[in-house]
């Protein structure tokens, strides 16, 4: 998606628990993912988190955290020339760094630049089972339905948070169809449809909690339709104001100053 690329690795570790609460799978889990942005930008991001799984519950509390710094620059501009996605993106005024002051008409040499933030996410599921036809046979199948929230904190800039909803239903024992909507401040709403791939998995009977001991770990719900790690904003950074005119008279038909140059 228009040159993103995230890649991944990581280490877990999942523990059946017996007991009469709470019983199910325990598992922690910390990848490392590299985070090739569309302005040819190198994120590098940790990813830790917990998670609960029974046969028909589960729960899953993650965080992010940037590795390399969390502003990378892209390109550089002149204020009176920021792109107009860049100035939607900003927290700051664009009109601040270019104009006029008495005699004075000036600019600012900018750094355009994007930025990405520590970040945390929730989601917990619930799954309810289906019939599903397979070689004139009816099997019954279980999918699952999952919302969560999550939130991002970007530097001297808006923070990014929203939630989300999907359902999962398989359509073999591999593959699976994800329908998922996120609601977040940043891209308000944004419909996906996907499928989820995986590989081995337990010999244990369906439909029970030692069945999942191989299930995926999901992680990015965030931006998971986006091919992106994590959210990121758009800003700008001045470098230094530069002088155009300086002791400048401006004149207007009716003798004043136009709005913005004085």
């Amino acid at each position: 998606q228009n040159q993103r690329q995230t890649y991944s690795g990581g280490l877990g570790y999942r523990r059946l628990h017996d007991g009469d609460k709470m019983a199910g799978i325990w598992g922690v889990y910390s990848f490392v993912d590299y985070f090739h942005t569309d302005k040819s930008n190198e994120f590098w991001l940790l990813n830790p988190g917990v998670e609960w799984l029974s046969t028909d519950y589960e729960a899953r509390l993650q965080g992010y955290f940037p590795l390399n710094g969390r502003t990378k620059t892209y390109q550089t501009a002149r204020a009176s020339n920021i792109p107009q996605d860049v100035a939607n993106s900003a927290s700051q005024m664009t009109s601040n760094f270019f104009g006029a002051r008495g005699r004075r008409v000036f600019d600012s040499n900018v750094a355009l630049v994007e930025q990405i933030g520590p970040g945390v996410e929730l989601e917990v599921g619930k799954s309810f089972t289906f019939n599903q036809m397979k070689f004139g046979q009816s099997e019954t199948n279980r999918a699952w339905f999952r919302v969560g929230g999550y939130h991002y904190n970007i530097q001297n800039n808006s923070d990014v948070y929203g939630i989300q909803a999907n359902i999962e239903a398989p359509l073999n024992r591999h593959v699976s169809l994800i329908v998922q909507n996120n609601y977040d401040n940043q891209n308000d709403n944004r419909f996906s449809v996907g499928l989820r791939a995986s590989f081995g998995g337990s010999d244990a009977p369906l439909n029970t909690a030692q069945s999942r001991m191989m299930d995926p770990i999901i992680r990015h719900q965030a931006r998971q339709s986006y091919g992106e790690a994590t959210p990121k904003r758009l800003n700008f950074v001045q470098q230094n104001e530069i002088t155009l005119i300086d002791n400048g008279w401006f004149f207007s038909p009716n003798g004043t100053a136009p709005r913005g140059l004085a």
